[in-house]
């Protein structure tokens, strides 16, 4: 059967984490090449096709784990419809942005305004530390991302941001890393600056994940920083993607990983238990709960049922760190509209794990990727949830500011 596995970050990545770290991801048996990569710098994107608003007959299936995003509600006419008693349905499952075409009549429990206001703060006392100058301002971070940017959408389009494609242009993919990480109105780390690779992880025959690409973007970002003054130099490399032993570039997708670690750059990404011990997982909240409370943030949609089924743990080897990943307000790529995504997939909760140690290197710029993870792990909150009359303790949940107070006394 002819597939292209392509990028996992948004949609896949709700189900691929699970797959992968319980080594269940399907591998390819196929010896790795290293043909010669083009970079190429600075294109000018284009925002994707804003087509007219499509007019809904029927009420779009509630979400599965599978299929986290198929009550779309995004750029849809849905005046016509009849949502009674949906209000919690709704509330928890419903995709949609600012240009969605509600009926007149909403049931009382569902407030889409609210939520799309809400869904921009990234939580966790994260704008209190913003209002304090915390915002990155100085630090140099990366993104792979496998969506050709639109630098035009206001989220983001007053920083500094270098852009370059790697290997052929991807036609797939979001915005949301780039929003999460460092959007001025949703992103942890609105001050920073941003050189955004666009790279592809499908082979040239469209059956087998090539990781090559994704190494020659991290191989150019690590040459740049010889380059660059320290100051100026590349901190951390947000890759939200897991890579299998078995499939094409992975050994120097694993060496460009370790030239990056040598280097004191932290790279965030699905395989983060490999390469320091810990995991980044995202967090799920409860609709129109206060982002800021730790106590609104729950199991994520698409790893609760297996972690109650195993008794409240993970079954990898990791000290697991939590990050809020749910519930979030993102930029759109068909203009500058924001989309609400009540379910995403981790690579919402890794850039947000990025943006932080942003503002952590912005408070201490000697802190280290390790020193930095280890603080965030040990000054963790945790919360009690429940199932089948059962309570649980889920941590630890990152403390930002507390975070920021221990990085702060860190040699």
């Amino acid at each position: 059967m002819t597939h292209r596995l392509g990028w996992t970050w948004f949609g896949a990545l709700a189900a691929i984490p699970l797959l992968l770290i319980g080594g269940l991801l399907i591998r390819h048996s196929a010896a790795a090449s290293t043909p010669h990569i083009p970079i190429v710098a600075n294109r000018n994107v284009p925002p994707a096709t804003n087509a007219a608003l499509v007019k809904l007959g029927a009420v779009p299936p509630p979400p599965t784990v599978d299929k986290p995003f198929q009550m779309d509600f995004t750029r849809k006419d849905a005046r016509s419809l009849t949502l009674s008693g949906m209000g919690d349905v709704l509330s928890r499952g419903a995709v949609f942005d600012n240009t969605t075409l509600w009926p007149a009549s909403l049931p009382n429990e569902f407030r889409p305004a609210a939520l799309l206001e809400q869904g921009k703060d990234p939580g966790l006392g994260v704008r209190k530390l913003q209002a304090q100058g915390l915002t990155g301002a100085g630090v140099h971070v990366a993104i792979l991302d496998n969506a050709p940017l639109w630098r035009g959408h206001p989220e983001y389009a007053g920083q500094s941001i270098n852009y370059a494609e790697v290997g052929a242009v991807p036609d797939a993919g979001g915005l949301a890393v780039i929003s999460i990480m460092s959007g001025a109105s949703v992103g942890v780390a609105p001050g920073v600056k941003v050189s955004y690779y666009t790279t592809q992880f499908g082979s040239d025959d469209g059956q087998l994940r090539d990781f090559t690409y994704m190494a020659a973007a991290i191989n150019r970002i690590m040459d740049d920083n010889r380059r660059l003054p320290v100051a100026d130099r590349v901190r951390v490399i947000c890759a939200p993607i897991g890579a299998s032993p078995d499939e094409l570039g992975y050994e120097a997708l694993q060496a460009a990983y370790r030239r990056a670690m040598r280097e004191d750059v932290l790279i965030v990404t699905v395989d983060m238990t490999e390469l320091y011990g810990y995991q980044v997982m995202g967090l799920g909240r409860e609709p129109y709960a206060d982002p800021n409370d730790v106590r609104s943030y729950t199991t994520g949609s698409w790893w609760t049922e297996a972690w109650f089924k195993n008794g409240g743990k993970w079954w990898i080897p990791s000290n697991i760190l939590y990050v809020p990943m749910e519930g979030r307000t993102l930029a759109a790529q068909t203009g500058p509209h924001y989309g609400y995504y009540p379910r995403i997939g981790l690579g919402a909760a890794l850039p947000w794990a990025a943006g932080m140690y942003a503002l952590a290197v912005q408070a201490n710029p000697q802190i280290t990727p390790e020193a930095f993870l280890k603080i965030a792990y040990e000054t963790g909150d945790y919360v009690i949830v429940r199932r089948d009359g059962q309570t649980y303790q889920l941590g630890p949940i990152i403390n930002p500011g507390r975070v920021i107070d221990q990085v702060k006394k860190a040699p």
